[in-house]
């Protein structure tokens, strides 16, 4: 079985903030995140496949945030994603590229909207995160 490693790390400045990561449907992390953490998940890459990865926020309230008289936030409780590998090869500007986040501005009466990640979950939701294998031809493809 050819073994392939999808890594990625978060930064967090909040513990109040909830940060749980997917893969294939499969729970492998959930809990708060206090500092730097960096993640490594290895998958079967040897057969053509689609995989899927989610990363979910929740935890964050309108209290997180602090906005000044003319609007401009000035301080926020936010989760950053960067340095994403996808088989070691680096591929942070590529997932901003083809991901998308569910997200309503934290406001649960508002409609859901699809958005681009550039690296920071500032509202609760979800991002998702799609490729295939093997990885190495799922590359050609999109880069």
């Amino acid at each position: 079985m050819t073994q392939s490693e999808f890594t990625f790390t978060v930064r967090a400045c909040s513990p109040d903030l909830h940060f749980k990561f997917v893969f294939d449907g499969k729970e492998i992390f959930s809990d708060a995140v206090t500092a730097e953490r960096t993640f490594k998940h290895c998958f079967d890459d040897e057969n053509d496949q689609d995989h899927v990865v989610e990363f979910f926020l929740s935890g964050k309230t309108c209290e997180h945030t602090v906005v000044d008289d003319a609007g401009v936030i000035v301080e926020d409780h936010v989760i950053e994603i960067f340095d994403i590998f996808l088989e070691g090869v680096e591929s942070t500007q590529l997932f901003y590229k083809l991901n998308t986040y569910h997200h309503s501005f934290n406001d649960e009466n508002a409609d859901i909207i699809e958005d681009k990640l550039y690296g920071i979950m500032g509202c609760n939701g979800k991002v998702e995160f799609k490729f295939s294998s093997p990885v190495y031809i799922w590359f050609l493809e999109n880069i």
